[in-house]
């Protein structure tokens, strides 16, 4: 791969804006989402809203959890 191509990737890096990752559930929170994702990309009959819902309902439990 040409190392040109990482330019722009580099010239970001000052300006990049970081987040630190969720303290709590973060691994539930993003095994939600990468569903909700995934139905998207790969189904042309998946509704976002839907699917976000759905990510929703998912991740509510677990952070519950997470509170007590």
């Amino acid at each position: 791969m040409p190392l040109k191509n990482f330019t722009p990737y580099l010239n970001s890096l000052a300006t990049t804006r970081y987040v630190v990752e969720p303290p709590i559930a973060a691994q539930e929170l993003y095994a939600a989402l990468d569903s909700a994702v995934q139905a998207v990309l790969t189904r042309e009959s998946a509704d976002p809203d839907t699917e976000l819902a759905k990510a929703d309902r998912r991740i509510g439990p677990a952070l519950e959890r997470s509170q007590r």
